[in-house]
């Protein structure tokens, strides 16, 4: 008989922190708790910083203050005798001090043998997931824990790697890898720090897969990880990570936090396959109050319309203030309730955004947040232009995953290896579209450019541009357009900056990119890159770069490519111009053309779009973030209802709202929404 984890997805869960010294007296409070939040699934800590709390355990110490209590035990019981399911929490990547006396050779070290602190706090250390020692003992403990408890599922807090570790057995792995010696300091620029991120990896990958091996097949197995690169890849690349688990949490939301973010790791986390979990309200866990605040509404709605799962963090607080439960439990409820639109559903297939994980690797350290922004860009712009696109890294590019993309994005650049890069290739000579920039590593013939330079750094006047520079006029370097010859693709003006050195603005001065190159034969040029100089008192602008080609249109096989000289998603991501935001929708219509569903709405009207398994019935998710699109460090307090929303689609289509059941008029292909809160779904049928 086949196993399903299916039912994690509709299933929210409840987080308990508190262990070591916890603030209640009996389990039942711990059960009022969860029940208030609307939850009926809990996640509680079984093995936390090596050391655990459950009965006994040959393998690890116990919390100190428990002495011979089961503390694991007693909440396991409470619960499934309130039917409510259990989520086995074990922290993997740190070691508590008593762990740490009593175990020393578990602990990561620097060069020397140093042992390294965790998070600033001297009561913990960090652990190392190549060490032996320490990965034996965790399996052993969580063996133990699956053989004598019986619990509906077990997360990882982990694997995580909180830096890099030169431990001996870091330092045996890396020779292993590459034959080399570890560095004592590591460095992107001498692939040093690259060869101990594929050590990490393998770690990763190895920790879930000998888990997995471990525990009843009928156990959903869940992870903490990080999908955006970061140089220590804490938890590997967790795509593959994923590959012996179920999904994990892919939102750790602490408030305050950006909305666009989130939005971003819930594509990403629906491209594991799995359950993609993330905390209501966001964090930081308060312990003594709630709050009921419209971002617990907003960041539900998100995670409805991504089919992702809500851990509601933390119950502690609820044993003192449960003002939020009538709110919270509202919002919880509909995962469960209408588990087929929200979790039975599937993306329908239109854009692929494709993360560059592989390019992360390429680059060096001055590249990383320009290549994260970029990537942020452009996915920011498709939402706030309201195109539909999902999203998933190029680690996971087949020709499966591929066939039925109308079009792919790659940005930024990217560099994919040999098999995956013949893999976009032949997707594109079959038919498919690709979006792609700069010095992205494909032929010549495929992008439809040539001699693809890096902008030219000479002659460039440091400061002076514009009304800074008045004897120049303009630079030769910092500013850059793109001059459109198709005014379908741009009718407010003919040029887009894309490129532009602002007095007084750090991360944009002289940061964002452009490539000089040449077109193909037969290629076409959309629009040139404007590349001005002079201007001084009134002079006429020069262009001693000529007008190198901005946009190219290439035709390859039965397919299409759109190379880029400029990201236009980097700069968005500096400067949020509706024009370029406007630019990319544009251009990606031109590959797909338009969507068999428009929203006419503000920028801050975020849409997904998915469909019932037997395509009968089509869902698309609205959610509305207008009146707090500033992302200042603050809370979401107060949603702007939008009335009046056109949609259009095909006329023989009928709409139905989730959240009242009434159904709207389809007047010609266009419907209206005569009021939209903050989230509302749409079920689309086509008419017999």
């Amino acid at each position: 008989m086949e196993i399903s984890y299916d039912w994690v997805k509709s299933t929210p869960v409840a987080i308990i922190e508190e262990n070591e010294l916890p603030s209640w007296k009996s389990p039942q409070q711990l059960v009022d708790a969860v029940k208030a939040s609307g939850a009926d699934f809990v996640r509680y800590p079984a093995i936390r910083w090596a050391v655990h709390t459950f009965g006994k355990s040959q393998y690890l110490p116990k919390y100190p203050e428990l002495g011979e209590r089961d503390l694991f035990g007693e909440v396991l019981d409470a619960m499934h005798s309130a039917g409510i399911k259990v989520m086995a929490y074990c922290h993997f990547g740190v070691v508590h001090c008593t762990a740490a006396e009593k175990h020393p050779e578990f602990l990561a070290t620097e060069y020397d043998g140093t042992p390294i602190p965790w998070g600033g706090q001297p009561t913990h250390l960090r652990s190392c997931m190549r060490n032996d020692k320490f990965l034996e003992a965790m399996y052993g403990a969580i063996g133990e824990l699956c053989r004598n408890y019986d619990f509906e599922a077990l997360y990882l807090d982990g694997p995580t790697w909180y830096g890099d570790c030169s431990c001996e057995y870091c330092k045996r792995a890396y020779f292993e890898k590459s034959g080399k010696v570890m560095p004592e300091k590591l460095s992107f620029a001498d692939g040093s720090q690259q060869i101990l991120n594929q050590v990490r990896d393998d770690s990763c990958r190895e920790v879930l897969r000998r888990v997995r091996k471990i525990t009843p097949e009928k156990l959903p197995l869940m992870f903490n990880m990080t999908l955006e690169f970061l140089p220590t890849h804490r938890t590997g690349a967790p795509e593959l990570t994923n590959e012996n688990a179920f999904g994990g949490n892919t939102t750790e939301i602490h408030r305050p936090g950006s909305i666009w973010d989130t939005l971003m790791t819930l594509r990403l986390g629906d491209a594991l396959n799995g359950v993609s979990l993330g905390y209501l309200p966001p964090g930081p866990y308060e312990t003594l109050r709630n709050f009921a605040m419209a971002e617990i509404e907003v960041v539900n709605g998100a995670y409805l319309m991504h089919g992702a799962t809500p851990m509601v963090c933390a119950m502690t607080t609820y044993l003192n203030d449960t003002t939020n439960a009538p709110l919270l439990s509202k919002e919880v409820v509909k995962h469960r309730n209408s588990a087929k639109i929200y979790h039975e559903a599937e993306n329908i297939k239109h854009i692929a955004l494709i993360y560059p994980r592989y390019s992360f690797e390429a680059a060096d350290e001055t590249q990383h947040k320009i290549m994260e922004r970029t990537f942020h860009g452009t996915h920011t712009a498709l939402l706030q232009s309201h195109r539909h696109f999902g999203a998933f890294f190029d680690t996971q590019i087949t020709s499966e995953r591929l066939a039925g993309y109308k079009a792919i994005a790659i940005p930024g650049g990217a560099t994919l290896p040999d098999d995956k890069l013949e893999i976009v290739m032949d997707y594109v000579r079959n038919g498919g579209s690709l979006y792609v920039s700069g010095k992205f590593s494909a032929p010549a013939d495929f992008l439809g450019v040539t001699n693809i330079k890096d902008r030219p750094y000479e002659p460039c006047r440091g400061r002076e541009y514009r009304e800074t520079g008045s004897r120049y006029g303009y630079s030769l370097v910092p500013e850059a357009y793109f001059k459109m010859k198709d005014q379908k693709l741009f009718s407010a003006s003919h040029l887009l900056p894309v490129s532009d050195a602002v007095v007084g603005v750090p991360y944009m001065n002289r940061t964002l990119e452009y490539k000089i190159s040449e077109a193909l034969p037969g290629a076409e040029v959309l629009a040139d890159l404007y590349l001005p100089a002079g201007g001084a008192f009134g002079e006429d602008l020069s262009f001693p770069y000529g007008t190198p080609p901005g946009i190219v249109l290439n035709r390859y096989g039965k397919g299409k490519v759109l190379w880029c000289a400029a990201d236009i998603g980097l700069h968005y991501e500096a400067r949020r111009l509706a024009e370029s935001r406007n630019v990319l929708a544009a251009l990606f219509d031109m590959l797909t053309g338009e969507f068999f569903v428009k929203v006419n709405a503000p920028a801050g009207v975020v849409m997904n779009a998915t469909a019932s398994k037997d395509g009968k019935e089509f869902y698309l998710h609205l959610l509305n973030y207008c009146g707090v699109m500033q992302e200042c460090g603050c809370s979401v307090e107060c949603i702007i209802p939008l009335h009046d929303i056109e949609l259009e689609i095909p006329e023989n289509f009928s709409v139905t709202c989730v959240s009242n059941g009434n159904a709207l008029a389809n007047r010609n292909g266009k419907a209206v929404i005569p009021e939209l809160g903050v989230f509302e779904t749409l079920v689309l049928r086509k008419n017999k």
